[in-house]
């Protein structure tokens, strides 16, 4: 399966960034990887959520404060329809770094 199209990832902050918005007409599978690119320390992902437009609710991807060790990394896949989206925190600015791909489209 060939990827469709990989968006410019994020260097996560300690506040809530959106790392995904599913702008097209279709469902899409998204492939997020959360790299520590910190190099020395542990790093938590405070937050991560599904942000679903339709019933307009938000739902976690990953536990809150979800560890990733120093240069290892943690993958979420998860099925938007289009509006919905993803996003997340770190526990330290600019130790996470966020890259979305999305892998298949289907119509809704």
């Amino acid at each position: 399966m060939s990827l469709l199209r990989a968006p410019q990832g994020i260097t996560l902050s300690t506040s809530l960034q959106t790392i995904y918005i599913n702008t097209s007409d279709q469902r899409e599978h998204v492939s997020v990887m959360f790299s520590n690119i910190d190099g020395s320390v542990a790093c938590s992902i405070t937050a991560c959520n599904f942000i679903d437009v339709s019933p307009n609710s938000t739902n976690p991807m990953l536990p809150a404060n979800y560890v990733v060790q120093a240069k290892d990394a943690v993958e979420r896949k998860k099925i938007l329809d289009p509006g919905d989206s993803i996003a997340a925190a770190a526990s330290a600015n600019g130790d996470i770094f966020a890259l979305p791909e999305v892998f298949y489209r289907e119509p809704v």
